[in-house]
């Protein structure tokens, strides 16, 4: 996911959502700062001290130290640089940033856990100050990795509400793939209603959603109010019982674009 040009202070404000401008007053609060370092010795300190113990925590243990590619890290740390959050002169967070051209790239972050600073913004503190750095040097793109194309994922929301835009992957490890079925199972329904999915058609980014009871104004509101991200270009929501005339009434007031076929399909198209 990116935040693309228009790198003001009032633009990124505006743009983030009220959770992130929350976080960004912790930050403040806590009084924490940055610093930017290509020192080996600080890399080695992050690797092993910051990085490694986040991973392995945040995975559960599922992985060993050995399964994490050093070297691939430090390949990119050598081309880039480190950005190290701290809290007066403990280090607690950080991620290894590089650039190409005009464009800024925010990799491999770690949040000290003992203690646990993730309670305490330290995540959000590198986005903020990654924001901020780049913001001073001038660049147009700032990319932040990828997210599943599962518009309610923890990792997916919280990049969101930082205001990044979803684009395709240029290096997508993998695809989701759906089959229709005749005879589906609960189960199913269920899988399909509780997980909206992005779908990647003729070019266009495509949300959709799938709604088994009557569609309501609320429902329609809490779509767009809790999955809208910057990048999308259709929002589709399927269901199954026809449209009130509430419901009509409030799409027809409420949207600049939007389609309604057959009383099944709602497509709000963003221009």
């Amino acid at each position: 996911m990116v935040m693309e040009k228009n790198l003001s202070s009032d633009v990124f404000l505006n743009r983030v959502k009220k959770s992130a401008r929350d976080d960004i007053r912790k930050v403040r609060n806590y009084k924490y700062t940055y610093e930017i370092s290509t020192d080996i010795k600080d890399f080695e300190n992050f690797y092993h001290d910051i990085y490694l113990p986040f991973i392995i925590q945040r995975q559960k243990k599922k992985i060993i130290p050995e399964a994490v590619d050093y070297h691939e890290i430090r390949s990119i740390f050598e081309r880039g640089q480190l950005l190290l959050v701290k809290k007066q002169d403990e280090i607690i967070s950080g991620s290894i940033i590089h650039t190409f051209g005009k464009t800024a790239f925010f990799t491999y972050a770690g949040v000290k856990t003992k203690p646990d600073y993730l309670k305490k913004a330290a995540g959000s503190a590198l986005y903020y100050f990654f924001i901020r750095w780049a913001m001073k040097q001038g660049f147009d793109t700032l990319k932040f990795g990828g997210a599943r194309a599962f518009l309610k994922d923890g990792l997916f929301q919280y990049k969101r509400k930082w205001g990044l835009k979803c684009k395709v992957s240029n290096d997508m490890f993998g695809v989701f793939a759906f089959k229709a079925c005749e005879n589906k199972t609960q189960w199913v329904n269920d899988f399909i209603e509780k997980n909206p999915v992005i779908c990647f058609e003729k070019n266009k980014l495509k949300a959709r959603f799938f709604i088994s009871q009557k569609l309501s104004v609320e429902t329609i509101q809490n779509i767009w109010r809790n999955c809208y991200t910057l990048g999308l270009n259709e929002m589709i929501i399927m269901f199954q019982q026809p449209m009130t005339e509430e419901v009509i009434s409030y799409v027809k007031s409420s949207f600049r674009d939007f389609v309604i076929s057959d009383n099944k399909i709602l497509s709000l198209i963003h221009i």
